[in-house]
């Protein structure tokens, strides 16, 4: 909210409408000529991202609108605070590519899971174009962001929007998730710099999880297999606690495909998929290798 609102609060009656200042007059740092001021100036606009989306409930732009008109001040829109953060992906500082990276690790996954998706969907794609960077500290930033992508949610939001937003992405052509693996992540892990194999091996580990293959997955859709995780992560913990569970409902979830997912061990039949996959490529690529 403050981010909307005047910066002096206590000199209205003195200071001119036309030489109000207000604390987003901010962004315009994210163009100075000081990387360092530009980076703290991206971390705002992630910080401030993030904070607003989760207290309007992913619905920014009613939320905006509201607050801007109690402070008698202009709205910002979300199109604009995202491009910000997509401009600065092509700095040719080392320090702004960090600062960006950190800044979408605040952002990234909450502007994904808003009404705005497509706007978290363009900015995973500028967000790849660092993949190309030769500074260790920014590939290991690019493999922490990376590692916190979540393929069922990527995978639902390009279905939408495909052909609008891979329009001028030349490297987008395919799935994002085959584009992260084998172009960026599995092209990591071949570094000659340890602390980036590092990163890029945990990321690779932490990824495993939340990998989508739509043949693996209920009606082989994200949207399903989307559901799943938040059932199991809200539901059945309440489910639980609840006793005793009642028969008809038990039954019919039950008989869905969507709730059968846990193996006789216990473990994650879908996780376990992935995982073997994941292997088959490692395996390959290190044969391709050593040939």
């Amino acid at each position: 909210r403050l981010f909307f609102d005047r910066l002096f609060k206590g000199t209205e009656g003195g200071v001119k409408v036309e030489d109000e200042q207000y604390i987003r007059d901010l962004l315009p740092y994210v163009g100075h000529s000081d990387p360092q001021l530009r980076g703290q100036t991206l971390l705002l606009i992630g910080q401030m991202l993030k904070a607003s989306l989760i207290e309007s409930n992913y619905l920014y732009t009613d939320w905006c609108w509201r607050i801007c008109e109690e402070s008698n001040t202009d709205p910002v829109s979300i199109g604009y605070l995202a491009s910000l953060l997509s401009t600065s992906v092509s700095d040719d500082s080392s320090v702004t590519a960090r600062s960006i990276c950190q800044s979408a690790k605040l952002c990234l996954q909450e502007l994904c899971r808003s009404c705005h998706g497509n706007l978290g969907l363009t900015l995973t794609y500028d967000l790849l174009k660092l993949s190309s960077t030769t500074y260790w500290l920014v590939q290991v930033e690019l493999m922490e962001l990376i590692s916190g992508f979540d393929f069922k949610l990527l995978h639902y939001l390009e279905a939408r929007k495909v052909e609008e937003l891979k329009r001028g992405y030349t490297f987008m052509r395919e799935d994002i998730q085959r584009v992260v693996l084998e172009e960026v992540v599995l092209k990591l892990i071949g570094s000659e710099d340890g602390r980036v194999r590092t990163a890029a091996g945990e990321a690779l580990s932490k990824l495993v999880p939340k990998l989508f293959y739509p043949v693996d997955q209920p009606h082989q859709e994200s949207i399903s297999s989307l559901a799943k995780v938040h059932v199991s992560r809200y539901l059945d913990p309440v489910m639980r606690d609840l006793q005793p569970y009642t028969p008809a409902i038990t039954a019919t979830m039950e008989s869905l495909p969507v709730f059968q997912n846990r193996s006789s061990e216990g473990g994650c039949a879908f996780s376990e998929s992935a995982l073997s996959r994941m292997v088959s490529v490692l395996f390959d690529v290190m044969s391709n290798t050593m040939s």
